[in-house]
């Protein structure tokens, strides 16, 4: 007889779930999570059902399926219709916000960042800190940098004081982004580096590639710095923006073959001289000098070969599974 599992269990499978997502497991995401939902479902917990539908929202986006994302949100504002959480109705509205920014629908986002900006006048209580991160966001997406950082500098303080470290690890890097459309890269990089003391260890990924394009130039910036402190885990991010570019397909676990068909396009000569260096312990400024190629050549080939085999951005366990980025 199988056991029955605990009341909490739902909550338990949607947090490995979100877990998953962030490490960019997919389908370990995708079945937590239903796992979680289901669970909560049975046992009428309404705090796992929302946990994985955030979670499964966020994973649509990932993947670039705004309709299936969609679909979520408005499965989930017919479960919580009747519901007596008071933040799940501002939950979705943050979810939906996030569609419309990546979708770039820029007329109702900023209709809701109008009103968003004046529901949060006031104090910025802990319960408001999410939405604050999320209206943060869409003034960025609106170009709106100036009211972003300002709003950031309000609720940074108070995150930072409570120990909320997921939220400030986010303002964190959102204040960087800022900072370097700025053209303040040594203000941009400080605050990037301020991040990454408390992610390359735990082995963030999701969170720098739901970023998009600004960060992927951010991170090349600063991972051509020679004083960069965190200068391996950057590249190695750089990498994983790399592997979404070539869109493995979701349930692949093996890494593709160098030159195989998985890559963009098959390698040049070129490419496989550098990369025979490579394993040979060369480093990217003695290559350079050997081939008499420009250093930003020899890294960016250097990022292709990191993406096609993996990358060492988690630090994880050797039982842990490959991530499929």
């Amino acid at each position: 007889m199988s056991p029955i599992p605990s009341p909490l269990s739902g909550v338990a499978h949607t947090g490995m779930g979100n877990l998953f997502v962030e490490w960019n497991y997919r389908d370990q995401a995708e079945n937590e999570l239903r796992c979680g939902i289901e669970l909560g479902r049975k046992w009428a917990n309404q705090d796992a059902e929302i946990n994985g539908y955030t979670g499964l929202v966020r994973s649509r986006l990932a993947a670039g399926d705004h309709h299936g994302a969609q679909e979520l949100i408005d499965e989930l504002v017919n479960l919580i219709k009747n519901s007596k959480i008071p933040w799940s109705m501002a939950m979705i509205d943050g979810l939906q916000a996030k569609t419309w920014m990546q979708q770039k629908q820029l007329e109702p986002l900023q209709a809701w960042a109008t009103r968003k900006a004046l529901a949060l006048e006031g104090g910025m209580p802990y319960i408001l800190e999410e939405q604050a991160i999320i209206l943060a966001r869409a003034q960025i997406t609106l170009g709106q940098f100036q009211l972003a950082l300002s709003l950031i500098e309000r609720v940074l303080p108070a995150t930072e004081a409570g120990s909320r470290w997921g939220r400030t690890i986010e303002l964190r890097l959102l204040q960087s982004l800022i900072w370097f459309h700025l053209g303040k890269s040594s203000l941009a990089f400080e605050s990037l580096e301020s991040a990454f003391q408390a992610t390359e260890a735990e082995g963030y990924l999701r969170l720098f590639l739901d970023e998009g394009e600004p960060m992927e130039r951010l991170l090349t910036s600063y991972a051509d710095q020679p004083s960069a402190r965190f200068q391996d885990y950057a590249i190695s991010l750089l990498a994983a923006f790399t592997k979404e570019k070539i869109r493995i397909p979701t349930g692949t676990t093996d890494l593709p073959l160098i030159g195989s068909s998985a890559l963009i396009e098959p390698l040049s000569e070129r490419e496989m001289e550098v990369l025979r260096l490579i394993a040979a312990g060369l480093n990217n400024q003695e290559i350079s000098a050997r081939l008499v190629v420009s250093l930003n050549t020899i890294k960016s080939i250097s990022r292709t070969f990191m993406a096609s085999w993996g990358s060492t951005a988690a630090r994880r366990p050797s039982s842990a599974p490959a991530k499929q980025v």
